[in-house]
């Protein structure tokens, strides 16, 4: 992530919570942090995932520039 980079991003989450205390005991989103978006876009360009169908990609579990692109237009 870039500080300067400002497209919103929808984060999901899947908890599980108890119904009568209301405490909560897990929480998994779906963030990795650890990613740099510069060098899997290379690599997805090195790679071929721009022109692979979505479910045969290397990095099908995420949003790349194209993917984004088509969903703005759309």
């Amino acid at each position: 992530m870039h500080r300067k980079d400002r497209r919103n991003v929808v984060i999901r989450a899947l908890g599980t919570a108890d119904l009568e205390t209301g405490f909560v005991y897990g929480m998994d989103i779906n963030f990795d942090g650890s990613l740099d978006a510069d060098a899997v876009e290379a690599d997805a360009a090195s790679c071929g995932d721009y022109t692979a169908a979505a479910p045969f990609r290397r990095y099908a579990r995420l949003w790349l520039r194209p993917d984004y692109t088509q969903a703005v237009a759309d």
